[in-house]
């Protein structure tokens, strides 16, 4: 396959996965607020705010790093993976340890700390599968 059409192949399989990604996510959404009425999604949107605050500083740059260096050697992909896995996770722990308290402070109620727990360990999970999406990004076989 030529240059341009890698890039209008990939652009392409960008694109569609983003517009598939928002229409869950606003069936979610929907379904959501129908099953938990308003004080329901008020807790949900509080619990999922919070997470994403603090969801920052879990990449802290290594995504578009390991991008850039995997795509310069990809007879390094193992090292830089595996290096990149292990920083990822030592800032999800320290990420988590510092938001269990703030968390405890901000909700009001045992059931808004226990999901904002749950929707920053979920959180936590879906940006480590971007980890693999960023190998595939730097061998561009997307």
């Amino acid at each position: 396959m030529s240059y341009a059409g890698r890039i209008a192949s990939n652009t392409t399989f960008l694109f569609l996965s983003e517009v598939i990604g928002n229409v869950f996510s606003f069936i979610l959404l929907v379904m959501v607020s129908r099953h938990f009425l308003a004080v329901g999604l008020g807790k949900y949107s509080l619990a999922l705010s919070f997470a994403s605050i603090f969801v920052v500083f879990t990449d802290m740059g290594t995504y578009a790093y390991m991008i850039r260096e995997v795509s310069r050697n990809k007879g390094q992909m193992r090292n830089i993976f595996s290096n990149i896995m292990g920083l990822r996770l030592f800032l999800c722990l320290v990420t988590f340890i510092a938001v269990i308290p703030i968390a405890w402070l901000v909700a009001q109620e045992a059931e808004v700390f226990l999901l904002i727990v749950v929707i920053m360990i979920a959180v936590f999970l879906y940006y480590f599968s971007w980890n693999m999406i960023g190998i595939f990004q730097a061998y561009e076989k997307m």
